[in-house]
């Protein structure tokens, strides 16, 4: 009787130290601000809720920590400003850039993604030379990564817009003579619009989108960041399917 009332109480002072050690290493609920579209990585079902590769994906990792997730959609400059401002604990799917850097930490890859320059197959422009640079009248999408970092190595950007099919048809009606995006996004619009044979793209930059966590989060909880990343690769499925 006395071995078995040690043990319980042994079991019981155990269940007292270690669950809350474990629970100051994860909040129990993650508010994460997104777009309100970005195909393929945010989308809607036909209910209009948010699905898309980088959402499944972190509801995935969500999911495996026991996270209650809570996901809000807002105009893609809007949802980073919330989090910088203290009203939300991150923002994805974004890519790496200074700016982001100075008020949150980007996690481990959740989505691929590749940005490549879009010209008229027949435009003797290279996106490569200093002409370009200096000359090119080039778009991309407002409040993007892609956006900030035209603007910041100083491209003729004269014009953007929040929505992708607007910057397309940009290019279209020559309202610009480049454009810079990805190609999971804007293959299937050039399909869509039968431009797919009209358009050569060359490759800027590999720039895979994670989460951006809040600084004021990950210094409340130290361990999360390091978990969070490592339930990714178990939480990866195919671009393709989306």
């Amino acid at each position: 009787m006395m071995t078995y009332l040690n043990n319980l109480i042994w079991l019981c002072l155990l269940t007292c130290l270690v669950t809350p050690a474990y629970g100051e290493k994860i909040p129990e609920t993650l508010t994460l601000h997104t777009q309100y579209e970005f195909p393929p990585y945010v989308t809607r079902d036909q209910d209009q809720r948010l699905d898309g590769h980088s959402i499944a994906v972190v509801k995935c990792v969500a999911e495996q920590l026991g996270i209650d997730l809570k996901l809000h959609s807002y105009p893609w400059p809007r949802a980073q400003q919330h989090v910088q401002n203290g009203t939300g604990d991150g923002f994805f799917p974004a890519s790496q850039n200074p700016r982001r850097d100075q008020f949150a930490t980007l996690s481990a890859p959740v989505s691929p993604q590749r940005w490549y320059w879009y010209l008229p197959k027949n435009s003797s422009l290279d996106p490569g030379s200093p002409e370009f640079l200096k000359t090119a009248k080039v778009g991309a999408r407002l409040g993007s990564n892609m956006y900030h970092w035209l603007k910041n190595n100083h491209y003729q950007l004269t014009y953007y817009t929040s929505n992708w099919e607007t910057l397309v048809r940009a290019l279209r009606d020559h309202r610009v003579e480049a454009i810079l995006a990805n190609d999971a996004t804007t293959d299937p619009i050039l399909n869509e619009l039968q431009l797919t044979g009209a358009y050569r793209k060359e490759l800027c930059l590999n720039m895979p989108l994670g989460v951006y966590f809040s600084h004021r989060l990950l210094k409340k909880y130290p361990h999360f960041l390091d978990l969070f990343n490592a339930e990714i690769s178990s939480c990866q499925r195919p671009l393709q399917q989306y």
